[in-house]
């Protein structure tokens, strides 16, 4: 399938989506691969990776401190996007996935606004 430009307009974005980078491994038919994600919103995320599955799979995205079941709902050669069964917090996934972010877990998410 290719998703063009004017699908991609056609998608309603519904959930912030948080641009990011990290390593997390998609399991299809209970045989893990791994891939890296994109971006990341409460109720799905884009990934990158050669060889993901066919829209309307069934999958598990997991990563540090999550797992969540998930339908691609769109893919391409080198891309896919996942609709989750259930909502995450996207920020949380982030903060716990990204390498730079090594630092602000060891304060336990201080580095959120204080007002």
């Amino acid at each position: 399938m290719v998703y063009s430009r004017a699908a991609a307009r056609r998608d309603e974005r519904r959930n912030q989506r948080f641009p990011t980078n990290f390593a997390a491994t998609l399991i299809v038919d209970r045989k893990p691969m791994l891939v890296r994600v994109g971006d990341i919103s409460r109720l799905g995320a884009m990934l990158y990776a050669a060889g993901l599955p066919g829209v309307g799979t069934e999958v598990v995205l997991a990563g540090q401190a999550f797992d969540v079941v998930a339908t691609v709902v769109w893919r391409t050669d080198e891309a896919c996007g996942l609709s989750f069964h259930r909502d995450v917090e996207p920020l949380e996934v982030v903060r716990q996935n990204v390498p730079e972010m090594d630092a602000f877990r060891k304060m336990g998410g201080g580095w959120r606004s204080r007002r």
